[in-house]
């Protein structure tokens, strides 16, 4: 799986800096740390800012997570497997480690 997700994680972290990389932390980071999948309404109204120009949330959270994060039947956005947490954790780890480094 970490071969797949790999793939996955180097298409969303090739967003070019702006909005769109800036929304898609903030969803991967909702989706990996809330202690319980929050629905679409609620995202919504816990950054109501970032949320306000986007028209379809379904779609625009499947283009930007690079299918790391899904909306499941419940209407609630959760990751797409467990172990993407733990990928996603290491891989953020290392990227801020460069960042800063």
């Amino acid at each position: 799986m970490d071969r797949m997700y790999y793939c996955m994680f180097s298409v969303v972290s090739s967003l070019e800096e702006g909005e769109d990389q800036a929304l898609y932390e903030l969803l991967l980071l909702w989706a990996m740390y809330a202690e319980a999948p929050l629905t679409v309404d609620e995202l919504s109204g816990t950054c109501p800012t970032q949320m306000n120009s986007i028209l379809d949330l379904h779609h625009t959270l499947s283009e930007l997570s690079g299918q790391f994060v899904v909306i499941d039947a419940g209407n609630a956005m959760v990751l797409v497997h467990h172990s993407a947490r733990k990928y996603l954790r290491k891989a953020l780890a290392c990227l801020y480690e460069q960042a800063s480094g």
